[in-house]
């Protein structure tokens, strides 16, 4: 008996040891990786109209809360005056008459409209803006003068200006394709 004690006991050690080294050894080449903080995005990883959806997005579901207390003031505004409503409507009172279900309904589906009309307004327009940007910066390209930069000589160096040189040493250059017709 006392022998299979002792087996028992030696196999529980050899167990858990083997298990330790099971357990440990993973855990040894997980923690040696590399760092797993995110690096933020660069300006040049998306498309600039991403950037203008995202905007959009933004705009049409942060006017939503907004837009939803005028929509519900000007729809219990224009009940109370047409006699739809005996009391003017307060749209913040709990304890007050609510508005019905099919109300609140059209309610949120005009301040949704009115949000997206929000966000899609300002996707055009600063579409509108970048393509306008981009047109004038090609204009601008095609439509500049080229820049030549021809080195001083010695001769003008020393001279100390223009009228001293022979005429015809240094030329003004119009647009050229290539700088050997400066010579």
């Amino acid at each position: 008996m006392e022998k299979d004690s002792t087996i028992d006991s030696a196999m529980k050690k050899l167990l858990c040891i083997l298990l330790m080294i099971i357990t440990v050894s993973p855990a040894a080449v997980f923690a040696a990786s590399d760092s797993t903080t995110p690096e933020p995005y660069k300006k040049e990883e998306f498309n600039p109209v991403l950037h203008d959806i995202r905007r959009a997005e933004i705009i049409t579901f942060g006017s939503l809360p907004f837009v939803t207390l005028g929509v519900t003031v000007a729809y219990g505004a224009y009940g109370y005056f047409s006699g739809e409503f005996s009391s003017f409507p307060n749209p913040l009172d709990k304890s007050a008459d609510s508005f019905s279900s099919w109300q609140q309904a059209k309610i949120f589906g005009v301040s949704l409209g009115i949000s997206a009309g929000l966000g899609l307004i300002d996707f055009g327009i600063n579409f509108a803006r970048r393509r306008n940007r981009a047109k004038r910066e090609k204009s601008l390209l095609e439509n500049s003068r080229q820049i030549h930069v021809i080195p001083y000589r010695e001769e003008f160096i020393r001279s100390g200006g223009l009228e001293k040189i022979e005429s015809g040493e240094f030329e003004y250059v119009e647009e050229t394709e290539n700088l050997s017709e400066v010579n």
